[in-house]
């Protein structure tokens, strides 16, 4: 299964950077500790204008998020896709609760009033499988993909399964709508389009040249889509995706490493 996990590339120039202000970064320290706070001020203090300070104050951020969240990280389940199953949610708390604060948050019975806060204040939000399509419409409604898009931002690990890896992407193929159909209304961290299990289904592999089998990142062509839907509609862009029980991990929009049995 693919299980993407993202992170901001500290190289790469800040993506919603008109989102910080002085008192954002503040109040993202302040979720680390007070010393965070007082340096971020001191750099934030010692430049003409503030905002000449928000790349290191940025990097600060994510190098203490990494060194505070190591022992036990602040990790979140959005068990949206699978329709918020108990069984689900059971066996997210069986994997991850002896290694972090677990917990998660439920959409269809939702008691979190403050889903930004709480989200942000995650280190990692892992998103478990399911329906896609529903789980993107429900998300939307609820203004998760913009939250989720933050998150991203403030260098949140961002990881999935299933439908908690084809949403990352600008599209992918779904079975979401009862046969095998593209999905065009990805959240778009990631370009291009993405179909796990590729190596699991037959159908999933025919979109793909042979020549890539030995590639986690099995290609997948916009010709070869547009033959499997040749109705008139926008053709998914060309991506791939992972060969059965693989992860893949991205650093900003790059593949860093793909591992698997």
């Amino acid at each position: 299964m693919a299980s993407p996990a993202l992170t901001r590339n500290p190289e790469a120039p800040p993506i919603g950077y008109a989102f910080w202000t002085p008192e954002r970064l503040l109040a993202a320290a302040q979720k680390i500790g007070p010393s965070t706070v007082a340096l971020c001020e001191v750099i934030m203090r010692a430049k003409p204008h503030p905002e000449q300070g928000f790349r290191s104050c940025l990097g600060i951020l994510s190098l203490a998020r990494s060194v505070h969240g190591q022992a036990r990280p602040r990790v979140c389940y959005l068990p949206t896709a699978g329709g918020d199953s108990e069984r689900n949610i059971a066996r997210f708390y069986s994997a991850f609760a002896r290694r972090s604060e677990a917990s998660h948050v439920s959409l269809f019975d939702r008691t979190v009033l403050d889903l930004e806060g709480f989200l942000l204040g995650q280190d990692a939000i892992y998103v478990g499988g399911g329906n896609t399509a529903n789980m993107l419409a429900i998300w939307r409604v609820h203004g998760l993909d913009r939250i989720l898009r933050r998150a991203w931002d403030d260098g949140i690990v961002l990881a999935g399964r299933s439908a908690g890896s084809i949403c990352w992407f600008e599209g992918g193929t779904t079975d979401s709508l009862g046969g095998l159909d593209p999905l065009r209304d990805g959240l778009g961290f990631l370009p291009g389009s993405h179909s796990p299990p590729y190596g699991g289904e037959a159908e999933r592999r025919a979109l793909g040249p042979d020549r890539a089998h030995r590639d986690p990142r099995r290609q997948i062509g916009a010709r070869q889509l547009a033959e499997l839907h040749p109705e008139p509609r926008p053709a998914l862009a060309p991506g791939g995706g992972p060969r059965g029980r693989e992860a893949m991990e991205y650093v900003g929009r790059h593949v860093r490493a793909a591992v698997g049995d």
